[in-house]
């Protein structure tokens, strides 16, 4: 089992270390869309922006059919969130993402709640 006490925080591109064999096996997986079944009784909020720097945006969509496959109900945001004024600000693409979706999930809230 995977355990994220395992990541040696100073030295985590340091292969050499004790644990790292057992953090590249785990993080060279695909776990996203492998290995595993969804509740069935789950409803998903699916957000990407193409525009991330970090995360590629066929994870979305890999994760949406999965998702689907499985007859798992989206709710789906993908597209342009970021802007070119991102960098200007100091601020990467991936950071706005992150921030966009923590405010829908707070809409979401605010709706149903």
């Amino acid at each position: 089992m995977f355990q994220t006490n395992w990541i040696p925080h100073a030295n985590i591109h340091d292969f050499s270390e004790i644990h790292a064999p057992s953090c590249k096996k785990f993080f060279s997986a695909d776990a996203l869309t492998h290995g595993w079944t969804p509740r069935s009784d789950l409803n998903v909020m699916l957000f990407h922006d193409t525009k991330d720097d970090v995360v590629p945006v066929e994870n979305f969509y890999a994760m949406s059919q999965f998702l689907k496959n499985h007859g798992i109900r989206t709710k789906e945001y993908v597209g342009e969130y970021s802007s070119t004024q991102t960098k200007k600000l100091g601020v990467t693409n991936h950071e706005v993402s992150a921030l966009t979706f923590f405010l829908l999930i707070v809409e979401w809230m605010q709706l149903n709640y």
